[in-house]
């Protein structure tokens, strides 16, 4: 077994996460038989990731500056770090650590969008399935400010958009070599969206604890088919 969570029956495992969203695997595994459709359609993904992702940069914007270090629930603040003990970083040097506060919340936003738009024009790239790679891939620097964030976003968006102009999701198939195994593109991309999804909505969470109602808040829609838990935070 290669890495956790994984769903096993006998001898025979699964690696899952967010990043795999191997439904037929599973399906096949549990004695499911032929799974209805599971994946969202690429252009509706497309839409919906960049629907995700200029939600979260809304929602940022309603952050006051005074909670930005405000920590999240349950998280410790801790370091990611390679099976081998060493510290994952972003590429400035700094040690990287997760969404542990509301703005790391936000950093964490951004950088599944620009994983998605980054492997998506490059699904055969080298490094998905190192985690001192994949983690911190896309993520703003800690340097980076709201104003700077918000470009990246734009930036983001616009490559995912060109990405499917040009291409019109012809290597959606295609195989990716990730953290956890390997997917279809489709699956990959879905799972960066599901990452969205899940973080957008605990930004949501973080203003409403301050009795800030986010501004145009997300609908059951936005979560159609991308299973997200019932708990947000866990």
């Amino acid at each position: 077994m290669r890495t956790l969570p994984a769903i096993s029956v006998g001898d025979h495992f699964i690696n899952v996460d967010a990043f795999s969203t191997k439904y037929r695997e599973l399906d096949s595994l549990l004695g499911l038989g032929e799974p209805a459709k599971a994946l969202i359609p690429g252009p509706e993904l497309v839409d919906r990731a960049i629907f995700l992702l200029t939600a979260a940069t809304r929602y940022a914007q309603q952050l006051p500056r005074d909670r930005y270090d405000d920590k999240i629930p349950g998280m410790k603040g801790e370091p990611l770090r390679t099976k081998d003990g060493e510290l994952v970083r972003h590429p400035d040097g700094t040690p990287y650590v997760p969404h542990d506060t509301n703005i790391g919340l936000v950093r964490h936003i951004i950088g599944h969008g620009r994983k998605f738009e980054v492997i998506a024009k490059a699904p055969a790239a080298a490094g998905y399935d190192r985690i001192e790679i994949l983690a911190p891939l896309g993520e703003p620097d800690t340097h980076a400010d709201l104003p700077e964030m918000a470009r990246q976003v734009d930036q983001i968006v616009h490559g995912i958009r060109q990405w499917w102009d040009e291409t019109g999701g012809r290597d959606l198939g295609c195989e990716v070599h990730a953290l956890f195994g390997k997917n279809s593109l489709h699956e990959v991309l879905q799972g960066m969206t599901y990452g969205l999804a899940q973080h957008t909505r605990q930004l949501m969470h973080v203003l409403r604890a301050m009795d800030i109602e986010p501004n145009e808040p997300l609908t059951d829609a936005a979560y159609q088919g991308l299973n997200l838990p019932e708990v947000v935070w866990g």
